[in-house]
């Protein structure tokens, strides 16, 4: 059954991430041209300021699903609602923290940003955009923790898609209609508060002996949130503060920049990462079962999906990625969007985002927090010293600089943990893996290189780029098969048995 819950997951994951995405870059484009680079900068970075915000969370999703992992499994239901309950309690609290803390930012906010915007409508934009993380912190988030633990994320994730949809149409309608910034985050909030209630049913409706009521909370998942708390701190040092050091110290007509290529490369992530972590909680459970041969089976498995994934999208990306920003910016001229370099280091930066949230749910799904911690603090240090030095001699290069070599500490530290601590199986194999799809990603990028490849429309881009993913998915995964025939064969076969096999 978990072969069978982790394809339904990823199939969900990747309807419910590649259409929201596919009408987020329109909308997108739409502000860019409606409302000038400007805007889009700093909307864009008050999104990741709020992204930032979720480190009041601290860990406690995290620490929570992996809390309920065994009495899931073993059907303890009062011991569920105790932890649940203590979870709810929590999260409430926190939303009212990051409501209070927003409001002090959205005052100081303007005073801080390089941006020609006027002080009272930066302050209102901001509390907008942030209202939504409040509510979901104070209404929503409690709910979604069983759908993980029980592997049925496909459910929330497709009402998820349909409130998503519903919203990004609703705000691409309000700019067709002339209406303001503001009325446009204003109709997005709306809409997306109103899946609570769906959320509340479909809760009820697949966990009916599961609830928020105890009058035992059980508030001993914290004791592991401290840890999580610290990588969660680290993880967001490199998500969530680029923008905004790029509006402090250049201006935000550079974060629309990175902005840009920061959604196309999200985008990209978000299909990858549907496919390849759709097996996280099938980890937890394994391993909350004690099955460490079937753990180290299926973590070979999925590393070397993984690395396949990643350098199809990637080269992929790399090869259209410029004709594309061309394409999508053909019409703005306050400022400069196309720069090689600058995309290919976003290259380079995504390929080391996905290897390290690959190596990190394994570590996170073996409940390895302390280890992890560690680790992502001594990333999170790495980044914001390099960046800090290299942003104001470099500009946006210097901070995605910052970020590379902070992921490099990061991916060998979590290397030789999963591999050499946690597996005790060396690291030739992975390596090797990994070797041999660089070489061949590089191979292919520098070759595409000498054929000129130009959109007039976006109808050519979807068939050309089409075209170009298909072949590269071809050589890649043929290639793939020929160097490492068993585990191949071994993964086929797993997919093929998916949905009738049952562990």
């Amino acid at each position: 059954m978990r072969t069978k819950s982790s394809i339904y997951n990823m199939i969900v994951k990747l309807i419910a991430s590649i259409l929201p995405s596919i009408l987020g870059i329109f909308l997108n484009n739409l502000i860019i041209l409606k409302f000038g680079s400007d805007i889009n900068g700093i909307v864009a970075t008050f999104t990741q300021i709020v992204n930032f915000l979720t480190i009041f969370e601290g860990g406690l999703t995290l620490a929570t699903n992996v809390a309920l992992y065994k009495p899931y499994v073993e059907k303890k239901y009062s011991l569920i609602n105790d932890i649940l309950t203590a979870t709810k309690i929590i999260y409430f609290r926190i939303g009212i923290i990051i409501s209070l803390i927003s409001i002090i930012i959205a005052l100081l906010i303007p005073r801080v940003v390089n941006s020609t915007l006027d002080n009272s409508f930066t302050t209102l934009l901001f509390l907008i955009i942030s209202a939504n993380l409040t509510i979901q912190f104070l209404f929503s988030m409690k709910y979604d923790i069983m759908f993980s633990v029980s592997q049925k994320e496909y459910i929330s994730n497709m009402y998820k898609m349909i409130f998503n949809i519903l919203s990004q149409c609703a705000s691409i309608a309000v700019i067709m209609f002339g209406a303001s910034i503001l009325s446009v985050k204003l109709i997005s909030l709306i809409v997306i508060s109103m899946r609570i209630p769906v959320l509340v049913l479909l809760f009820k409706l697949y966990f009916p002996s599961i609830g928020f009521k105890s009058k035992t909370p059980d508030f001993s998942v914290l004791t592991t949130t401290k840890d999580v708390l610290y990588q969660k701190l680290a993880l967001l040092v490199f998500d969530s503060t680029d923008l905004f050091v790029i509006s402090i110290f250049i201006s935000t007509l550079y974060a629309s920049v990175y902005a840009v290529h920061n959604m196309i490369f999200t985008f990209i992530k978000v299909i990858v990462f549907s496919i390849v972590l759709a097996p996280f909680n099938a980890f937890g459970q394994l391993f909350s079962e004690g099955l460490n041969e079937n753990f180290i089976e299926y973590n070979t498995r999925f590393q070397f999906i993984s690395i396949v994934t990643t350098s199809v999208f990637i080269s992929t990306t790399s090869i259209l990625i410029i004709p594309f920003i061309k394409l999508y910016t053909r019409n703005v001229s306050d400022i400069n969007y196309i720069d090689i370099r600058f995309a290919m280091m976003f290259s380079v930066l995504c390929t080391m985002q996905i290897l390290s949230n690959v190596l990190g749910v394994l570590i996170n799904s073996a409940g390895k927090f302390r280890e992890m911690k560690y680790i992502a603090l001594i990333g999170a240090i790495v980044n914001i010293t390099v960046t800090m030095a290299l942003v104001r001699s470099l500009g946006i290069n210097g901070v995605l600089i910052g970020s590379i070599i902070a992921y490099i500490f990061m991916l060998l530290f979590q290397t030789v943990l999963v591999h050499i601590k946690m597996l005790k199986k060396g690291l030739k194999k992975f390596v090797v893996i990994l070797i041999e799809n660089i070489i061949l990603s590089v191979t292919i990028i520098y070759t595409s290189f000498m054929i000129p490849i130009h959109f007039d429309n976006y109808v050519q881009f979807i068939l050309v780029g089409g075209l170009v993913f298909g072949a590269i998915a071809i050589l890649v995964i043929s290639s793939n098969f020929l160097l490492n025939m068993k585990l191949s064969a071994a993964i086929f076969n797993q997919i093929k048995n998916g949905f009738k096999k049952q562990h």
